[in-house]
């Protein structure tokens, strides 16, 4: 099975939490958001992984890395 991550938004609703980071960036224990997504998804066995990237994407994708393409 795989998996699409929508990570492209500005995550304007969290603005007052984020710090001006793409919704995806925002920490949450310890990890970002995306971080928590892609572990569920890689312990529930479920891969390849997509993210669809857009606001600050290089951001994102330094977090990333190579467990998605995008």
């Amino acid at each position: 099975m795989r998996a699409i991550i929508l990570a492209a938004g500005t995550g304007s609703r969290l603005a007052d939490a984020s710090g001006g980071l793409p919704k995806p960036l925002v920490e949450v224990g310890g990890k970002t958001l995306i971080e928590h997504q892609l572990e569920a998804l890689a312990d529930a066995g479920i891969g390849p992984v997509m993210v669809v990237v857009g606001y600050k994407a290089e951001d994102v994708k330094r977090v990333v890395g190579n467990r998605a393409s995008y």
